[in-house]
Formats: structure tokens, sequence, C-alpha cells
């Protein structure tokens, strides 16, 4: 499976990269090299690859491996497919991001307004079970990305 980083082509990805003036404004899994799983404002599912990458310029990937992968996919899409879109979580954030450009203000460490059982697109790395040390709902994609780089094992197929 590889954790994909890319920039999309709507307005709102335009807007993300913009406020965090950053490469990549959505995180996604890449699933046996055809499915994606993702968070978009239509909620957390599943979208073949040939569709995402219509609208979607993969700028970073990081290779994640499981000895078990299919319960592993198994367990990620029962735990979270078909859930809702953080609108409420999302829109703190995009405010926070705002706030830092115009007036270097950081991004508070805790989001006050993320709703229990939806995800955005980084919220989903809390899927992995990984100890990222910060709340995802408080971190941009690229953030995210960076965060994953320095935790991860640098060889492929150690975790």
């Amino acid at each position: 499976m590889k954790l994909q980083f890319s920039k999309g082509s709507s307005p709102f990805s335009l807007l993300i990269c913009w406020a965090f003036q950053e490469p990549v404004s959505h995180f996604s899994y890449l699933i046996d090299g055809h499915l994606v799983f993702e968070s978009n404002l239509l909620g957390v599912g599943l979208d073949w690859n040939s569709n995402f990458l219509s609208t979607h310029q993969i700028i970073y990937e990081l290779e994640w491996t499981e000895k078990e992968p299919d319960s592993f996919y198994t367990g990620l899409i029962t735990k979270a497919d078909g859930l809702p879109y953080d609108y409420i979580g999302a829109t703190w954030l995009l405010y926070r991001a705002l706030l830092r450009r115009f007036f270097k203000i950081p991004i508070p460490a805790t989001n006050p307004w993320k709703q229990a059982n939806t995800f955005d697109c980084v919220e989903l790395v809390s899927l992995l079970g990984l100890d990222i040390s910060q709340d995802p709902s408080t971190m941009s994609p690229y953030a995210l990305y960076l965060r994953l780089k320095s935790v991860l094992p640098s060889e492929p197929g150690t975790t």
C-alpha cells in the first residue's frame, strides 16, 4: 500500500495549497495499485485510481506494508467507509491556516471543532495506529507527509 500526498485540480484543493503555502492538498491510501481510499467532500470511500488521477497529481508517496494486507484493508474499510467528511473541523483548520498566513498566528495543538465519527483526508491517518505525536485534525496534508516521513521506517517492508 502507498500513502499518497497529492494536489487536486478543484478550487478547494487550490485554496488549501494557497492557504497553507504548501505543495499538496490531499492525503489518501493507494491499495494494490488500483483502489484509492480517501476522504473527500462526499465522505470516506473508495475510488478507482485511474479516476482519482484524472483530478489529482501525486506529489509524494510513502510505502506502507502489512504482514496481513487483506485483513488490514478489510479493517481499514470497515472502520471508516461511508462515514461523512469532517466539514466543521476542516473549516476550523482552514480558518487557522489563513490566520497563520496573514497574521503569523500558529495553528493550535487541538481542533475544538473536530466532529466525532467524521474524517477529513488527513484524519484518515489515525486508522494506521501510528503515534504521530500530533492531533491529525490540526495538520495539513504536507505536515502529515513530513511527520510520517520522520516516523516510518526508512526501509520498505519493515512496518
